[in-house]
């Protein structure tokens, strides 16, 4: 999930799912918060965080750029690798 401002209506508009955030990026109509990181996957399929400046860039190099949802479940992942069964639970 991620808000991006509409240039255009002069509004926040809220995307639900990664591909409509990189689409909405791409499209020139919609821009990321100025300053903030995203989070993105570089061609090579490793995750990152790029300037929200640089995002329409990095989009047309291949990056998919992803919402909050992804990011925590990616960190919740990472932060449980190697944990199994019950000790997941603490």
């Amino acid at each position: 999930m991620a808000d991006l401002y509409d240039t255009k209506k002069k509004k926040l508009v809220r995307f639900d799912n990664d591909a409509q955030i990189t689409d909405a990026i791409a499209s020139g109509t919609f821009l990321p918060k100025k300053g903030e990181k995203l989070y993105a996957t570089n061609p090579l399929g490793e995750k990152t965080y790029i300037p929200s400046e640089q995002a329409k860039d990095a989009i047309t190099q291949g990056y998919v750029i992803h919402g909050k949802t992804t990011e925590l479940a990616d960190d919740y992942v990472r932060e449980n690798e190697g944990l199994s069964g019950a000790a997941k639970v603490f």
